[in-house]
């Protein structure tokens, strides 16, 4: 059982998440790292079924899934938002699009990803 002080961390955390966008250059950081994870994660068989890959990790037996929030950026041109409805679905997970953000709404809206992620935690 989860008490509320994780819930009061859980939320720090997502309040300050937004911080490293704030950094001058970290667009060109971003990059380097996405690209090098690329490189390194689909360059051996290359599986652009996120979903599949997330739902596949989550149903290992060590996994403890006794609360999932999943977050897309309605607008996201890179990630379709069907993976992610097809993700919450199969999960029994609930599922904020956030209207107007891309691929990145905690950077994009930070203040509606922190609303949406504390929403979630009040209900614990």
């Amino acid at each position: 059982a989860r008490g509320r002080g994780d819930a009061d961390r859980l939320r720090a955390y997502a309040a300050r998440y937004a911080i490293p966008s704030r950094a001058r250059g970290w667009e060109a950081g971003l990059l380097a790292f996405t690209a090098s994870r690329l490189e390194q994660t689909l360059a051996p068989a290359p599986d652009w079924d996120v979903a599949a890959r997330l739902v596949a990790a989550l149903e290992a037996p060590d996994v403890p899934l006794d609360r999932v929030l999943v977050i897309h950026g309605a607008e996201d041109p890179i990630v379709p938002v069907a993976n992610s409805r097809r993700l919450a679905g199969h999960l029994g997970a609930r599922l904020v699009e956030v209207p107007g953000a891309g691929h990145c709404p905690h950077e994009e809206v930070p203040g509606e990803v922190e609303a949406a992620v504390s929403a979630f935690l009040d209900e614990w």
